[in-house]
């Protein structure tokens, strides 16, 4: 950008219709974060059944994405977001279907594979779509679209779950789905030069910012799998509480984390974030009153909103712009790879140990990914900063 010219627009027309098409589907998904677990033991499931049954979702993502980013590389985001627009749509309607453990491990692995392309592909085009001098800030604003269907999402998912029945909110999920479809009927692509080569499907530049977001993310994975039970435990009437007040301190916080990671590195946010975040779950293992619950969500949300998007930000800078779809696959991944691998992980932990003994693992586990990121960031092999790539 030349000196004296103002800094380019984030709020195009696409932006715009990317973000309202990301809330959509997002909201359809938050409706059911803390009821699916409630449907669960309702038809008989145990706990490590409830890890299982959320795990096999983002095992079916974390399978697919690598294979999605590769295509949008090739082929238009804008269809893989419409084909994974409507298996979200189908997969929110079998929910009604599914009254056994096993039905449901389907209809989760068909939910997964649609948020796979759904999810992958949109944040590739919008990787596109941002300007690099404001790259951290754009994927600040583009993340309120989930955060703001995280505020509103369990909150009102609980509420349509106590004044009506599970079949209608399924069916309040794959509404939200539908408009969705119908929003990113009207996305346009930016002209961009496409990659037909047979590249890799996992791109390597990716692989380290990747490997701290799936670390950071295994601690959410405890969150998503097991938070409505452990405050049912602690006597909390509505657990989609925690989860308004983590999106409401995401919804203020992103932007001006996303502007700090542009202007001063994108260390700056991270290293600081994955300390909070390790000092909310240690709070969360210890709170018994609804006021610490939500101290701890605020210092959670706080957390991702310094972490996600630098990391983020930080992957679309060291890749070239034709493999941003494979950057995005990879980087998506291991976001799956984490909150899969937590929930089977810490379904097992709670079963034999306490929901305490989880989050104080799930706090340990935030600060090795602080360790790696701290390491890596000193290293200079290959792994780390392939040649050319930015430090910050």
């Amino acid at each position: 950008m030349e000196a004296g010219l103002p800094p380019p627009s984030i709020l195009t027309r696409n932006f715009v219709l990317a973000w309202l098409v990301s809330f959509s589907a997002f909201a359809g998904f938050y409706l059911l974060l803390a009821t699916l677990p409630l449907y669960i033991v309702q038809i008989g499931g145990s706990e490590s059944e409830v890890g299982l049954i959320i795990g096999v979702f983002a095992a079916t993502a974390l399978a697919l994405r690598p294979l999605v980013g590769r295509a949008a590389d090739i082929w238009s985001k804008r269809l893989l977001i419409l084909g994974g627009s409507l298996l979200l749509f189908l997969s929110s309607l079998s929910y009604n279907l599914a009254q056994g453990v096993l039905p449901l491990l389907l209809v989760r692995v068909l939910h997964g594979a649609g948020w796979a392309g759904f999810s992958t592909a949109v944040l590739a085009l919008v990787a596109d779509l941002l300007p690099p001098p404001r790259r951290g800030e754009g994927m600040g604003y583009y993340g309120m679209s989930m955060n703001l269907a995280m505020a509103l999402g369990p909150a009102a998912g609980i509420f349509l779950l106590r004044a009506s029945s599970f079949p209608v909110l399924f069916l309040s999920s794959a509404a939200m789905a539908m408009v969705g479809m119908v929003l990113a009927g009207f996305i346009s692509e930016p002209h961009r030069q496409k990659n037909p080569s047979r590249g890799a499907i996992l791109e390597r530049s990716a692989l380290f910012p990747s490997l701290v977001l799936s670390l950071s993310a295994l601690s959410y994975g405890s969150i998503v799998s097991f938070f409505p039970l452990y405050a049912g435990k602690k006597g909390i009437e509505n657990p989609g509480l925690f989860f308004t007040v983590f999106a409401l301190v995401l919804i203020l916080a992103r932007g001006p984390a996303g502007r700090l990671s542009d202007k001063k590195g994108r260390a700056a946010t991270i290293v600081p974030g994955l300390l909070v975040g390790a000092l909310g779950l240690g709070l969360l293992s210890v709170a018994g009153s609804l006021g610490l619950f939500l101290l701890a969500a605020l210092l959670y949300g706080l957390s991702f909103a310094l972490v996600q998007p630098s990391l983020m930000a930080l992957t679309i800078d060291r890749v070239e712009p034709s493999r941003r779809g494979a950057a995005m696959g990879t980087f998506s991944m291991a976001m799956d790879l984490g909150i899969g691998g937590g929930a089977f992980l810490w379904g097992f932990v709670a079963q034999g140990a306490g929901f305490p003994a989880m989050y104080q693992l799930a706090a340990l586990t935030t600060l090795v990914a602080l360790g790696v990121f701290l390491f890596g960031r000193r290293s200079r092999r290959a792994f780390f900063w392939p040649k050319g790539a930015s430090t910050s």
